[in-house]
């Protein structure tokens, strides 16, 4: 079990959608940053709080130490997930990509949580619906 100042990291324990707390990336490129946009702006109004602190390996420390519900970023690189995504795992979190489909090194869409399944099945649902769960193709 990792540890932070002494105590057990473990993800935290809510598990109603709307209580979510959510963190998420942006991207330089309208074709990533556009989805992510309009996915914050649908999903802000459905949950506790969304916010951003600018780094992905930030946002996965902060899902699996309780801090926030979960992340969701579009196209990242495998050394801005795999040591965040292992430590949301071995806190009891879930990662997969946006899709729903399990996390593995070419994972560049990411969404980690705490396990909840409205939470991480909830936000997989609302990036399809929207057309968000991927960049852009244009």
């Amino acid at each position: 079990m990792r540890r932070l100042n002494g105590a057990p990291v473990r993800v935290s324990s809510e598990d109603a959608f709307a209580d979510a707390y959510l963190m998420f990336g942006t991207h330089t490129t309208a074709r990533v940053r556009d989805p992510m946009l309009r996915a914050v702006g649908d999903v802000a109004g459905r949950v506790r709080a969304v916010r951003s602190l600018g780094s992905a390996a930030l946002h996965l420390a902060w899902t699996a130490c309780g801090r926030c519900s979960g992340f969701w970023e579009l196209d990242l690189n495998a050394w801005d997930l795999a040591a965040g995504a292992l430590l949301v795992r071995e806190a009891g979190g879930r990662v997969t990509d946006t899709r729903g489909e399990e996390y593995d090194l070419a994972t560049r869409d990411v969404l980690a949580s705490n396990g909840a399944a409205a939470i991480h099945d909830g936000l997989v649902g609302r990036l399809g619906e929207l057309g968000c769960a991927r960049p852009s193709d244009e």
